[in-house]
C-alpha cells in the first residue's frame, strides 16, 4: 500500500529515501500521470508570465502601431488601402519598418527590409528569418469583404490577449511532456546500469518511476524561479545534472544494504 501521494512527494522528493522506496515498490505504473500532473502545475506559472508580458505590451507598445493603422479592405482576395503607398508602419523607437503595405507593385519581397511582414494587392508574405520567407494567399480568405482599421485591429488585439493563456497552456503543456519525458527516459538507462550495479531487482517501470520522481526539484524550483523573474546561468544543464542525481540517489535508496532507520527523514543531498 501506498505510504505517500503526489502531494507529499512535491516536498518528499528532494529529501526522503523513504519516498523513493514507496515510489519503486508501492507506486504502480511508469508515473507519467504523476509527470503530466506536476508539470500542470508548474506550468501555470510560465504562462502567467507570459501573459503579463503580453499585458503590459499591449498597454505600453501595442497603441504605437496601431494608431499607424491605415483602412485596409479586402474583397475577394483583392487588397485596397486608403493610403498612398507604399505604406510602412513604422517602429517608431527604431524608426525601421515593421509592416509594409504596397498595391502598386513596387515591392515584391522583403529582401533587405527589416520589416516581417509585407501585403500585396493580392498575397501576405511573413518573414521567417533573413533568408526564409513565406507568401500566403488572400484569396484563402474568402470571398467576404474584410475590412481592417485602428479600432478593428484593438479589437483583434484584445480578443487575442483574452484567448492567449487557454490557448498556449496545453500547447507549452505538451511541448513541457515531451521534453521532461525524453529526460526521464534518459535517466531510466542510466539508473538501469546502476541498478544492475548494485544487484538490485527492480522492474523497468519502478525504475521509470524514480526517475520521473527525481523530476520533481528541478521542476518545483523551475516554477519558483519563473514566478520570480530570477534566471540562473546554466539552468537547464543544472536541471539535467540534478534530476540525474536526484535519481540515482533514489536508486541507491532502495538497496538491500541501504539502513532504514530513522535516518530516512533527514535531508540529505542527492
Amino acid at each position: 500500500m501506498k505510504k505517500h501521494g503526489i502531494v507529499d512527494a512535491l516536498y518528499l522528493s528532494f529529501f526522503s529515501r523513504d519516498l523513493y522506496r514507496d515510489v519503486a515498490t508501492q507506486w504502480k505504473g511508469f508515473g507519467l500521470v504523476y509527470l503530466i500532473a506536476v508539470l500542470a502545475l508548474c506550468t501555470i506559472p510560465g504562462v502567467l508570465r507570459m501573459q503579463a508580458e503580453l499585458n503590459a505590451w499591449q498597454v505600453d507598445q501595442a497603441p504605437s502601431y496601431i494608431r499607424q493603422v491605415p483602412r485596409v479592405t479586402i474583397t475577394k482576395g483583392q487588397l485596397s488601402v486608403d493610403a498612398a503607398e507604399p505604406y510602412r508602419i513604422m517602429n517608431e523607437k527604431t524608426g525601421e519598418p515593421v509592416v509594409i503595405i504596397d498595391t502598386t507593385g513596387g515591392t515584391t519581397s522583403l529582401d533587405g527590409s527589416k520589416a516581417f511582414a509585407l501585403f500585396t494587392k493580392s498575397t501576405l508574405v511573413i518573414k521567417k528569418s533573413e533568408q526564409e520567407s513565406r507568401t500566403f494567399n488572400l484569396s484563402d480568405l474568402g470571398g467576404e469583404t474584410i475590412i481592417i482599421d485602428r479600432a478593428s485591429a484593438y479589437d483583434l488585439l484584445d480578443s487575442f490577449t483574452d484567448a492567449f493563456p487557454i490557448v498556449i497552456y496545453p500547447f507549452v503543456l505538451i511541448l513541457s511532456s515531451v521534453l521532461w519525458s525524453v529526460l526521464a527516459c534518459v535517466n531510466t538507462l542510466v539508473c538501469s546500469l546502476y541498478a544492475r550495479r548494485l544487484s538490485l531487482s527492480l522492474s523497468n517501470s519502478a525504475v521509470m518511476r524514480i526517475s520521473v520522481m527525481a523530476l520533481t526539484p528541478a521542476l518545483l524550483i523551475s516554477a519558483v524561479l519563473t514566478t520570480t523573474g530570477i534566471t540562473v546561468p546554466y539552468w537547464w544543464t543544472i536541471c539535467v545534472l540534478g534530476s540525474a542525481g536526484y535519481a540515482l540517489y533514489g536508486i541507491q535508496a532502495n538497496s538491500r544494504s541501504q539502513p532504514q532507520d530513522l535516518s530516512d527523514n533527514k535531508i540529505v543531498g542527492p
